[in-house]
């Protein structure tokens, strides 16, 4: 798993730092995890797979694609019940890419523009 765990970051573009602060974890952390001097918990584990959209099966066995499909099932879902256009579809995308205080910002910027 520690390799794997590496392949994410890396496809993603993070540093260890990164990562780990994404998730609430220290970068030393992650380099043992990477390194296989750590095994990740349970909750780590659904961490990175909900916070970057990650296939648990893969994550845990290799078995099947890294990222989760369930994103872009619940976006075509969205599309159909509210009429969304493509537009519509990269802004939400785009937001779901968003870490959690990269979210906060930009949550903070769209109240302000509608006050």
């Amino acid at each position: 798993m520690n390799e794997r765990i590496m392949n994410i970051r890396k496809s993603l573009k993070l540093t260890q730092e990164e990562f780990a602060e994404t998730l609430g974890l220290t970068r030393n952390f992650i380099w043992k995890l990477e390194k296989g001097e750590r095994i990740p918990s349970e909750r780590t584990i659904a961490d990175i797979c909900r916070t970057f959209h990650i296939s648990l099966e893969w994550l845990k066995t290799g078995n099947g694609e890294m990222f989760s499909q369930a994103e872009d099932s619940v976006i075509n879902a969205l599309t159909q019940t509210y009429n969304l256009n493509d537009r519509d579809k990269q802004i939400i995308k785009s937001y779901l890419a968003l870490t959690p205080q990269e979210r906060e910002v930009f949550i903070k910027i769209v109240k302000s523009m509608v006050n």
